[in-house]
């Protein structure tokens, strides 16, 4: 056994002794953290911040903010419903609402699902539903349709879907969506014969020429455009709210129909002979305008407001909306009739021939801008001066010696 003692004191005669082993300290100098951010966002990633603070042997404190990549991912499944797939297509979406679709008759339909992860099941009846987190149809293209073919867009207990787009690539005898809302285009590769929406917003419907089409909403039309190569039959809506890139344009208009008001849109009529039957708005029209190459038979509205219903007229000079002659006119087209209920105010009427204008309170003080009727010929004139409150009755003017003016409203014939 070795002596402890000896064994130290051997140590103290050689000089070597053991020291415990201890933590080695090394000064450090004052850091900063730093950040980078994206050159490039990355599609469907979700940036969130964090900031951490700092503290450094000086006791100085610093903060950063950093942005931190939470990737997102989206599912995206095509399903055909139709001629080659499944009897109906459901989708539920994020607010529980079940949106059917199926097709009548030939052809068949691809509905485009988007989610943040989708799942499919095929039900008893045939029906392939699709569910999943944020789920919505983005868009549904039909293909081999024919004029018989019905498309079927419907939703249970009175709820509203929507869907981003609709395509089809040949005629289709119905869009029927009486439930759902248009939020993108609708583009027809075919002649189409109903179209049924409950309501549509910031797309354009487009439809090649070659038929007739009926075009109904159950909602007010908002900020929309109606690019028609095809007659319209007609068009039945509650209202409509344009912007200034709203218009429809069609060679020819049955019967438009709006139950409320009427504002922000352009009518473009491009066919020859009669190209407006009957124009009805219920409400208040405002900043409409319509154009034409031939015959408007019958315009009715609650109101007129800046409007300008001109037909038949070449360019005139800058800032005239009233010609100065009868060679300003392209043509010998004629309006009809416009009846007025309500004012009539800061509103061009003008066309070759003129027929019975009843104009309703005509606000003949409009701040010294002049609005009006110009024509070669007017059947007749007729409202309220809303100024004197005395009425206005004018008839079987012909001659340039019939013009009159009321304050800022003026009645001008061409010589």
């Amino acid at each position: 056994m070795v002596d402890s003692a000896n064994l130290w004191w051997r140590r103290r005669l050689t000089g070597v002794t053991r020291r415990a082993a201890g933590p080695v300290i090394e000064r450090l100098e004052a850091r900063q953290l730093l950040s980078a951010t994206l050159a490039q966002p990355i599609p469907n990633q979700v940036l969130q911040q964090d900031t951490p603070t700092a503290i450094d042997l000086s006791k100085n404190s610093t903060a950063q903010t950093f942005l931190v990549d939470q990737v997102v991912t989206r599912d995206e499944t095509n399903v055909v419903v139709g001629s080659g797939g499944h009897k109906a297509v459901a989708l539920q979406q994020a607010d529980g609402t079940v949106v059917t679709v199926k097709v009548g008759g030939k052809g068949a339909a691809t509905i485009v699902a988007d989610g943040d992860v989708l799942n499919q099941a095929v039900q008893k009846n045939g029906t392939d539903l699709i569910t999943g987190t944020n789920a919505v149809i983005s868009g549904i293209s039909t293909t081999g349709t024919t004029s018989g073919t019905t498309l079927n867009i419907t939703t249970a207990g009175g709820k509203v879907a929507s869907i981003a787009g609709l395509s089809t690539d040949a005629a289709i005898g119905t869009i029927n969506a009486r439930t759902v809302n248009l939020t993108g285009n609708l583009t027809a590769g075919g002649r189409v014969k109903n179209i049924n929406l409950h309501g549509a917003s910031g797309g354009t419907i487009t439809i090649p020429p070659g038929g007739s089409v009926n075009l109904k909403s159950s909602t007010v039309l908002i900020n929309e455009a109606i690019s028609s190569g095809s007659r319209i039959n007609s068009i039945a809506i509650p209202g409509w709210a344009g912007n200034t890139n709203s218009f429809v344009s069609a060679p020819s208009i049955g019967t438009f129909n709006v139950k409320g008001d009427f504002s922000a849109a352009s009518i473009i009529l491009t066919a020859a002979g009669l190209e407006l039957k009957n124009l009805n708005v219920s409400g208040a029209m405002s900043n409409v305008d319509i154009s034409a190459s031939g015959n408007l038979s019958n315009i009715a509205a609650g109101s007129m407001a800046d409007d300008k219903i001109i037909i038949g007229l070449g360019a005139l000079h800058t800032g005239k909306d009233l010609p100065n002659f009868p060679t300003e006119f392209t043509a010998k087209d004629f309006i009809n009739k416009v009846r007025v209920k309500g004012t009539f105010s800061n509103t061009f009427i003008v066309a070759e021939s003129l027929g019975n204008l009843t104009l309703g309170k005509i606000t003949t003080s409009n701040g010294g801008t002049t609005f009006g009727v110009g024509s070669s010929s007017i059947k007749s004139v007729t409202g309220t001066d809303t100024i004197t409150g005395k009425k206005i009755a004018l008839h079987r003017l012909t001659a340039t010696t019939d013009s009159i003016n009321f304050e800022d409203f003026i009645v001008k014939l061409l010589p």
